[in-house]
């Protein structure tokens, strides 16, 4: 037998040996169930998201930045992109070269708001916050040298903002006034205590009907800023405001003309049906006006009786 042949002839009857698979028929260990994870709100949310829709955020005292924009859109803590020079040690010769801020993109939970937000912070910042004990308390907290609200930016202005909204923050504050010895009214004044408002529990007829009128009330807004942008079109207004207000006072004619032109659909369908088909009543409806046709003396004598009578319901409508 040939040497390259003798280490395959004796692995054949390993090759051909048959397969065996041994099926467990029993387990000892229950199987694991999968269960969601508990404890509300476990994303992370962007800042537009979080803060209020129904109320308008005071303006930012220091304003927005000019020289750096991108800060505006995280907490960045003051920092700017710095410009320089690099200096060699042996020709002196200098190269322009710049630096730019260590930011980090962190979702960084919120104990008073529950949620975790996506902030672009800069290192610095960040450790500014695992110092003073979170994001919350260096939102609402204020720094050594009393920089801490220019620090914020307008992120961090607009997210204090939603922080002070909370009844939790409010009560905090008026106690740290209290205790200051600050007057009652003037607590008052600057943190009033808000109380949570209970709506009353509507019934399943009720919802219906609250549903049912918010969006007749948001179709109601559409027709008016649709009719108010035709008035400007048309040249009766100047301005989308003025538009507005006319569409306002036109309201009730514009709802008399979809009444009227939804019992002119329903005839028309009435008469269809009783016609036997939309055939039919196209051929009984040209007879009948080639026979006005004939009684008016002329088709140019109709078409003008018909346009004296759509005018004078013109200026009845408007009167």
């Amino acid at each position: 037998m040939p040497t390259r042949c003798q280490l395959l002839s004796g692995s054949l009857p390993f090759l051909t040996r048959p397969s065996r698979t041994i099926s467990r028929t029993f387990t000892s260990s229950p199987c694991l169930r999968l269960q969601k994870r508990k404890g509300g709100d476990l994303g992370s949310h962007l800042p537009k998201h979080v803060l209020p829709k129904n109320q308008e955020i005071p303006a930012y005292p220091h304003g927005p930045s000019h020289i750096f924009k991108q800060s505006n859109k995280g907490l960045y803590g003051g920092s700017v992109i710095q410009f320089g020079n690099n200096v060699s040690p042996d020709t002196e010769t200098k190269t322009r070269r710049h630096w730019k801020p260590n930011v980090l993109s962190k979702s960084l939970y919120s104990i008073t708001l529950k949620k975790k937000i996506k902030l672009r912070v800069t290192a610095k910042v960040l450790k500014t916050i695992d110092k003073v004990g979170g994001l919350d308390e260096y939102l609402l907290g204020d720094s050594a040298s009393g920089r801490r609200v220019k620090e914020l930016g307008v992120t961090g202005w607009n997210l204090r903002f939603a922080l002070m909204q909370m009844p939790v923050v409010r009560a905090r504050m008026r106690a740290e006034a209290a205790a200051l010895g600050l007057a009652q009214e003037k607590i008052d004044e600057q943190w009033p205590d808000i109380k949570p408002v209970v709506a009353p529990k509507l019934s399943y007829n009720e919802k219906k009907k609250e549903v049912a009128r918010s969006k007749e009330d948001s179709r109601e807004r559409l027709r008016i800023k649709k009719a108010a942008r035709k008035y400007v079109r048309r040249g009766w207004c100047e301005t989308m405001e003025e538009g507005r207000a006319l569409a306002v006072e036109r309201a009730p004619l514009r709802k008399a003309a979809r009444e009227r032109n939804e019992r002119m659909r329903e005839r028309h369908f009435e008469l269809v049906k009783k016609a036997g088909g939309i055939e039919a009543w196209k051929t009984g409806r040209a007879e009948r006006l080639a026979k006005w046709i004939e009684e008016a003396g002329g088709k140019e004598a109709w078409e003008a009786m018909i346009e004296a009578k759509k005018a004078k319901d013109r200026v009845e409508r408007m009167a």
